[in-house]
């Protein structure tokens, strides 16, 4: 039996003073279960397009938009629904190109750029840490845009020492870290003189110039042994070791923060700044790359010193990578 046509309509305009309608329905709903339709378009039974009575759409499958009505494999719009995260925008015809609209799943409150580059703009339900990501792909993070309006940057970065959250500015090459502490210093015998250092950072391999170093970081000490002292502390490129009670006597204990008197051992932070000699500070791709917090005195001698003193604070980083 030949294919039949329930309805094939046809119809001709030709007044330009009459808006004309070609398929018109007025309903009157005085009482009506709220699922129902004003129209319902089923394939075995299965709706793939329906209106119902509030004007909510439902389209089944993919919705093109294009430049004609029989050419969908060329370069139309096409709209697609992906599963529970979302819908997807894409040209027909680029398949690994689009633009996806995320709500919940893997990739929560997002809109994401897939192909060849990648952005996302993200509001992660779970996580307040940023509110923008930037990809070159579906891995390699290029840059977060934090919700404070910095600019943190993966790249050229780094390693934070023991106990400590390091926090990238910038990008790839002009650097502000911010080094967030909740560390111990090593044990400190007592009645001697002794300096003790800890390892806050470690610049990445190649050269450097350090701008400027600025710490606000106290001791706090743990066994009531040491509350009155007052050691001298400063930033160095070197850890301090050995019996001495200030840090000047060997170089690298204080070249990035000049040693200063803290107030106390008992949770009091030293505030210090300093602008490196010349105005910068040069590390060769061979130098010294590590940045110590360093602590020396002739400790109280009434007691026996500390095993574990507390560093708590910040210190911040202004620096620059110059290649490998």
């Amino acid at each position: 039996m030949a294919t039949q046509n329930v309805f094939d309509m046809s119809d001709t305009w030709n007044d330009g003073g009459t808006t004309f309608t070609a398929i018109k329905m007025d309903v009157t709903d005085t009482a009506s279960d709220a699922a129902s339709l004003l129209m319902d378009l089923l394939v075995g039974g299965t709706s793939q397009f329906f209106v119902n009575k509030d004007a909510g759409v439902m389209i089944l499958g993919k919705m093109w938009l294009g430049p004609t009505a029989t050419d969908i494999s060329g370069v139309p719009l096409l709209l697609e629904h992906i599963g529970s995260e979302g819908i997807r925008i894409q040209r027909a015809n680029l398949t690994s190109q689009y633009l996806a609209l995320h709500e919940g799943g893997t990739t929560a409150h997002s809109v994401e750029g897939v192909g060849n580059k990648e952005m996302r703009f993200i509001n992660r339900s779970n996580s307040a840490s940023h509110g923008i990501e930037m990809k070159t792909n579906n891995t390699t993070l290029c840059a977060k845009f934090e919700n404070d309006g910095n600019i943190t940057s993966p790249s050229n970065t780094g390693t934070a020492g023991t106990g400590v959250t390091a926090l990238e500015y910038g990008g790839s090459h002009n650097h502000v870290t911010k080094l967030t502490l909740a560390s111990v210093l090593p044990a400190i015998t007592g009645d001697t003189a002794e300096a003790e250092g800890f390892l806050a950072y470690t610049f990445p391999a190649g050269v450097i110039v350090v701008n400027s170093v600025h710490m606000d970081v106290s001791i706090t000490q743990s066994q009531g042994n040491i509350d009155a002292d007052t050691p001298e502390v400063g930033i160095g490129s070197l850890i301090a070791t050995g019996a001495v009670s200030d840090l000047t006597g060997t170089a690298g204990f204080d070249d990035y923060v000049a040693q200063s008197n803290a107030a106390n051992c008992t949770g009091t932070k030293t505030d210090l700044t300093e602008i490196t000699a010349s105005g910068n500070r040069l590390i060769a791709a061979g130098g010294v790359h590590t940045l110590h917090f360093n602590a020396a005195d002739l400790w109280d001698a009434s007691a026996g010193g500390d095993t574990a003193p507390a560093l708590a604070g910040d210190i911040w980083i202004d620096w620059r990578f110059l290649g490998a």
